[in-house]
């Protein structure tokens, strides 16, 4: 009877074991998920600061054709170097605008990426401290049904042994 208990405890913490094993899979499967998509989140965010580079030398290129067109213009007549200046001057503001949108506007999106990736982490930290206390909480439980369950055993050997020896003592008498 008491070793079908003292199975009985093994088993269960075995068990526990076997479950504790398994979460622990579980959260390193959700951590390796978590970073493949911070992962592509920077690849995203990667591609973006490329497309603003490209955008920027872009703004360059447009700025130096400007500059050569004026020249040129200049040549042929005093009067259309002032209107081109004139339009020039729009054209460069729009540029500036235009690029300052860009900007607000990537800016924007870098931070809503970094709050929504700053978001899952701690919403994953959070989960796995839980389950992690979940677990300890489960095995000191265990822990505690096994030593009890050791003790009362034990008090009932010490008993037998006691009615055993009384027994025998009557016995030889």
């Amino acid at each position: 009877n008491i070793s079908r208990l003292h199975a009985d405890v093994e088993s269960k913490l075995e068990s526990t074991k076997k479950s504790h094993k398994k979460e622990k899979g579980l959260l390193t499967s959700d951590l390796k998920t978590t970073a493949k998509l911070v992962d592509k989140l920077e690849k995203k965010l990667n591609n973006l600061n490329a497309a603003l580079k490209e955008s920027k030398e872009n703004c360059k290129i447009s700025a130096e054709m400007n500059e050569s067109l004026m020249k040129d213009m200049e040549k042929n007549a005093q009067t259309a170097t002032a209107a081109y200046k004139e339009r020039e001057e729009e054209y460069e503001a729009d540029i500036v605008k235009k690029t300052e949108e860009f900007e607000t506007a990537m800016s924007k999106i870098i931070q809503e990426h970094e709050t929504t990736v700053l978001k899952m982490t701690e919403e994953h930290d959070a989960d796995m401290l839980k389950k992690t206390e979940e677990h300890d909480a489960a095995a000191s439980n265990l822990t505690e049904e096994h030593d009890a369950i050791v003790a009362e055993m034990t008090a009932l050997a010490a008993k037998k042994a006691e009615e055993h020896q009384i027994a025998v003592t009557t016995m030889v008498r």
